[in-house]
């Protein structure tokens, strides 16, 4: 529900891009879309991401990203630059604590 993308190993990660001139075999993937693999989309159940939120960000009706944006940018990094000196954006508190977060839940 907070728009993850759930793999086999969970929810919980972060991902990134290399950019190269070169050819490569595309890997096949066990599902067709981000959502496959929520409980609450396959099933209509769970909706845990949705009590993590602190500002809910997340609801039956989706993920509200503006707000989740405005709590990220004025909320939560000035607190880590403040107290931590990194320009750092955290949150994420969606991706853990819940059935997805380090597996597929189905």
């Amino acid at each position: 529900m907070s728009d993850g993308l759930i793999t086999k190993v969970g929810k919980a990660v972060r991902f990134g891009s290399v950019v190269a001139k070169m050819d490569l075999e595309a890997t096949s993937r066990p599902y067709t879309g981000h959502q496959d693999w929520c409980l609450w989309y396959a099933k209509g159940s769970c909706g845990v991401c949705m009590k993590r939120c602190p500002v809910d960000a997340i609801t039956e009706a989706g993920h509200d990203k503006p707000k989740c944006f405005d709590y990220i940018r004025n909320v939560t990094t000035p607190y880590v630059r403040d107290h931590y000196g990194t320009g750092a954006t955290p949150c994420g508190l969606c991706q853990v604590k819940i059935p997805c977060e380090s597996r597929s839940p189905l």
